[in-house]
């Protein structure tokens, strides 16, 4: 096993996906490669468990694609990875697979991509698939599923056991989690790349071509906009809901709650994603391989 220091975890291809367990002390990373790793946080390290090939796993038609979807379980015991055409939940301890969507005969018609996964409470997992279909598990392999003929691009939760998903780009659509039946749906004036969920208040955020957009759900109205600098979209709020990260190619703006421009950090390499860690900073990935560190105090004082 590889002993590598807090804050830091390495790949040789560039790190796509970061996930975190729930109590912070596990750590799931894909890279470009179709690498899976699992790290253990000891004290000031963190020690890589296992390196998992996924080009050796069972994909319908071999399809060599990256990794889509990554989130641990509610246990943090197993890991939701979707690539290629395939969903696994894999064990931590050992990456052995405790199923596929391959081995399960009601998804023999399902062929299509993983595209996102989030975690919500009691046990649920939402993912959505690149044909619009939409699945909730709870400790089952079987799931509950709906398909949206706007066909869902991006998930996420909403008041505990809601699911929020972001449809066609121009649609937004609220689900039961537990029954995925639809409870509500707004139109959009602008076509939407990526969305975050607030994780306290019914508000999201999502990034449009030119801004990141704050749009609140109770009422159905925008409340506020900030330009975004060009870039990959990648929304994420900070675990207490203060601070909003939107990630371009070469670096980070940071904004409040209300979505005033109130950091920002500049990257020597391309950012591929970014992610709030359960400690108070943020963890956030680039193209050389490297998963790093930063702190919200140094993030805001840039």
């Amino acid at each position: 096993m590889e002993a590598i220091p807090t804050g830091r975890v390495a790949h040789e291809a560039p790190i796509k996906l970061v996930a975190f367990s729930p109590d912070g002390n596990r750590l799931a990373t894909a890279d470009v490669d179709r690498m899976v790793a699992f790290w253990s946080r000891e004290g000031e390290t963190w020690r890589r468990q296992l390196l998992i090939d996924l080009h050796h796993c069972s994909d319908r038609f071999r399809a060599l694609d990256i990794v889509r979807a990554l989130v641990f379980d509610s246990t943090g015991d197993y890991v939701f990875v979707g690539s290629g055409e395939t969903l696994r939940a894999l064990r931590f301890d050992d990456g052995t697979e405790a199923w596929s969507n391959d081995a399960i005969p009601d998804f023999s018609f399902l062929i299509t991509t993983p595209l996102e996964a989030a975690r919500g409470p009691e046990g649920l997992v939402s993912v959505c698939y690149a044909d619009g279909t939409i699945e909730s598990y709870r400790e089952t392999p079987i799931p509950v599923r709906r398909r949206d003929p706007e066909g869902p691009v991006f998930i996420g939760y909403v008041g505990g056991t809601k699911v929020l998903a972001g449809c066609d780009y121009y649609r937004l659509a609220l689900y039961d989690g537990e029954s995925l039946e639809t409870l509500k749906s707004w139109r959009l004036v602008a076509k939407a790349f990526k969305m975050a969920v607030h994780p306290l208040q019914q508000l999201i955020a999502f990034r449009t071509l030119d801004d990141v957009v704050l749009f609140d759900l109770e009422s159905g109205s925008v409340k506020a906009k900030h330009p975004a600098r060009a870039g990959l979209p990648f929304l994420v709020w900070s675990l207490d809901g203060q601070t909003l990260v939107n990630m371009d190619a070469w670096g980070f703006q940071f904004f409040d709650a209300s979505l005033n421009l109130i950091g920002r950090v500049d990257t020597e390499v391309r950012a591929l994603s970014i992610t709030p860690d359960p400690y108070g900073g943020w963890f956030w990935t680039g193209s050389d391989g490297v998963g790093r560190s930063i702190d919200s105090v140094s993030a805001h004082s840039v």
